[in-house]
């Protein structure tokens, strides 16, 4: 079974909050600087949280840390900004906070920060597969 195949709704406010964080051109997340940055983390936080109905989690960027998620701080570490790890993390602190979907969370976040990425930004997503900096993609077989 790939990634691709397992279920996992992205809903259009999701969408478009997603298409504002990384928004095209000069105004991409990736061109600003970093208070700016952090400040779209955070706003893409709020709003997303909103939606699944928990709080905001605390979104800190920290080269000495691998992404991750903390449940008991509901606080998620990213190394550098990453979308996809943002995604990927904030998957994991909406399965934690509200106990769904019911699946192994590992394959239930690659899926959800892959589709979400790639509903949001497909010329995006494209072009990450095409040079390789994803560790998974939709077409990858699952593994746990």
């Amino acid at each position: 079974m790939k990634y691709s195949e397992i279920e996992c709704e992205i809903s259009p406010q999701l969408v478009a909050a997603t298409r504002w964080l990384i928004s095209r051109k000069e105004y991409s997340i990736w061109k600003q600087p970093e208070t700016e940055q952090n400040r779209r983390i955070d706003v893409w936080a709020g709003e997303v949280s909103m939606q699944y109905g928990i709080e905001k989690p605390t979104v800190v960027i920290d080269k000495s840390f691998s992404p991750s998620y903390t449940p008991w701080e509901h606080k998620i570490r990213l190394n550098k900004v990453s979308v996809v790890s943002l995604f990927h993390e904030f998957a994991h602190a909406i399965q934690v906070r509200t106990g769904k979907p019911k699946m192994e969370s590992e394959v239930w976040a690659r899926t959800f920060s892959c589709k979400l990425f790639k509903t949001a930004s497909p010329l995006n997503y494209r072009r990450a597969c095409e040079r390789k900096t994803l560790l998974f993609t939709l077409d990858d077989e699952v593994r746990a």
